[in-house]
Formats: C-alpha cells, sequence, structure tokens
C-alpha cells in the first residue's frame, strides 16, 4: 500500500520512492511502524530534493503508522466535526458509509473471511490471484496478485488495478514503484512510469476507493480511514482533500448517490459491483 496526501500536506503513507528517516534509521514499512518523537519523510531517488520535505512530530506504537490517533471516546466528536465541513450529499453518503463500520480491525476467523470475500472481490475484476504458498515479491507482479496478506491492502489494490490504464495494469505494482511490502524494490522502481505528483494523486483516490469498498462488504472501513490518516489536519484541510479525491472518484464513476456509493467501470460481464442486481453480496445497508 502506498498511501499519500495531496501536496503540501502531511503523507498518509510515504509515497512511492520515499523513505522515513527516523533518527537516522529506516522504517521499512509504515504498517510496522516504530515509536519515535519525530520523523522525516525524504524522496529516495537521486534526481529529487535531499533535504526533508516533510517533518512533524508523533508518537507512535508498533502497528499502523497513524499521524493523528483519536482515542475511541473522542472519535465520535472528531467524525461530528469532519461532517460538518461536507456540504455535499454524495461526501456525506460516503462518509456516513464508512463510519458506519468498526474503527478496530478484524482478527481470528472474521480477518480470514474479509480476506477470502476481498480475493472474491478482485476476482469479480478480473485480477488473477497467486496460489496460496507462492513467494511473492510484490503486491502485484504485472500478471497476479499477491493474496497472502490483509483484507484491506487486496482491496487496497484492486482499486488500483481499477483506477489503471490497460498499459498499467501490465506493470510490476501498476507502474506506481514499490510499496512498503515491496520485497524487490529495484524491479518495481525501475517499472515506475508516473511522476511523483501523479503517484500521490493515485494513492490518493486508492487509498478511498478501497475504503469506500471495505464498507460495501461491511468490513472495518473505519478502521483503515484512521490508519490511512484521511482525518489528519481535521480542523484545517482534511475535509478539503477527503472532497476533492471524493469528487475524482465521481467524476470517474465510481462514487455516485444510488443503491452504494461504490460502482465499477470494469469489464466483467455484468457481475461486477457496477452490476448490484448481479453482485454476489447484497448492497450495503444505508
Amino acid at each position: 500500500m502506498r498511501r499519500t496526501a495531496a501536496s503540501g500536506r502531511s503523507p498518509r503513507y510515504p509515497p512511492k520512492g520515499m523513505i522515513i528517516s527516523c533518527a537516522d534509521r529506516e522504517i521499512a514499512s509504515p504498517r510496522g511502524g516504530r515509536r519515535a518523537a519525530s520523523f522525516s519523510f525524504r524522496r529516495g531517488d537521486a534526481s529529487a530534493r535531499r533535504e526533508p520535505i516533510y517533518h512533524m512530530e508523533c508518537r507512535l506504537a508498533a502497528g499502523p503508522m497513524i499521524l493523528m490517533p483519536i482515542p475511541h471516546e473522542k472519535l465520535a466528536g472528531a467524525l461530528d466535526r469532519f461532517t460538518a465541513r461536507l456540504s455535499d450529499g454524495l461526501w456525506r453518503v460516503v462518509l456516513a458509509r464508512i463510519r458506519a463500520t468498526s474503527p478496530d480491525r478484524a482478527s481470528g476467523d472474521e480477518a480470514e473471511a474479509h480476506r477470502l470475500a476481498a480475493l472474491s472481490f478482485a476476482r469479480g475484476f478480473g485480477m488473477a490471484i497467486h496460489p496460496e504458498g507462492t513467494p511473492g515479491r510484490f503486491n502485484w507482479d504485472g500478471n497476479a496478485l499477491n493474496g497472502a496478506t490483509e483484507a484491506y491492502v487486496i482491496l487496497h489494490e484492486v482499486a488500483h488495478f481499477a483506477l489503471a490504464p490497460p498499459e498499467r495494469r501490465s506493470l510490476i505494482e501498476f507502474g506506481l514503484g514499490p510499496g512498503p511490502d515491496t520485497l524487490d524494490r529495484d524491479a518495481a522502481e525501475r517499472a515506475a512510469v508516473l511522476s511523483a505528483l501523479a503517484r500521490e494523486e493515485d494513492e490518493a483516490a486508492a487509498s478511498l476507493l478501497g475504503i469506500v469498498w471495505e464498507a460495501s462488504l461491511e468490513q472495518p472501513a473505519l478502521a483503515s480511514f484512521l490508519d490511512q490518516n484521511w482525518l489528519e489536519g481535521l480542523d484545517r484541510s482534511a475535509a478539503a482533500h477527503f472532497t476533492a479525491v471524493v469528487e475524482t472518484l465521481r467524476q470517474r464513476g465510481f462514487v455516485s448517490v444510488g443503491p452504494a456509493p461504490a460502482l465499477s467501470t470494469a469489464p466483467t460481464g455484468g457481475r461486477g459491483p457496477h452490476c448490484w442486481s448481479r453482485w454476489p453480496w447484497p448492497p450495503p445497508r444505508y
């Protein structure tokens, strides 16, 4: 997963081609973040600026890198403040559907059921899945998806697939460069074709689309919404960034006010999420 915010805002996850520097040590994966007093993001390619372009104070326990942790008892109030900044009906519908889900990750049998549902969702888009036990150097190697990961990661990669034009679907990591879980980073970087800004825009769209699909499948979309730092900058630019990305998805036909704010243009022969009367899951509840 390769999340980031729009230019000028704190990143949701470091963009592909960036590393996290913390006390002169690299942290390989945001989802395996370590406790830190401060950290900086630096671009990893030689042509980029060498000085930090982001710097912020944070306190992180092991686990997801949430830049603005919100205690459970304050979450409802934070979401109310966020909602108050949304004027369009679709913006509010999308947030309400996310908010109706759990803020906590599933575990055990429930997490495995979510993973299997996400894999079925991916197959509905025509994505091939590597057999269980296949060593995976990439989340997406240009041919098939690594399914040995969490449901929300799978749905994020499906979102990348849906957003990518055909020529990028055949590239390692969709031509976005290496993500935190990419093992062969050099190969992924060689396959990268998008500019840093285009990567950021694609990551933001894939992040939110994957979360919308989690909500549609009644999985803990709110947990992903928090993990991926959509509330970071709550009283500044968070709502504006959210609405801009929703509008991008609306313009591309992925969300609308209808049976569910999750539509797809993927050619799946009437079996994809754009055709709710034939989709194997019932339309999610409002």
